[in-house]
């Protein structure tokens, strides 16, 4: 869920129909949401 919600309008390529999974958005302890740079890991970082 914090993949899909991350997503932006440059993540998505209609030309090549591919969607780049480059962030995510996580909680902090007080529940505001937090844009993060990158996936926990390098396997995180894909395109579909």
């Amino acid at each position: 869920m914090g993949e899909i919600n991350a997503l932006s309008f440059n993540d998505v390529s209609l030309n090549f129909k591919t969607i780049r999974i480059r962030r995510t958005i996580t909680k902090d302890k007080y529940d505001k949401p937090i844009l993060n740079g990158r996936p926990k890991t390098d396997a995180g970082t894909k395109t579909i």
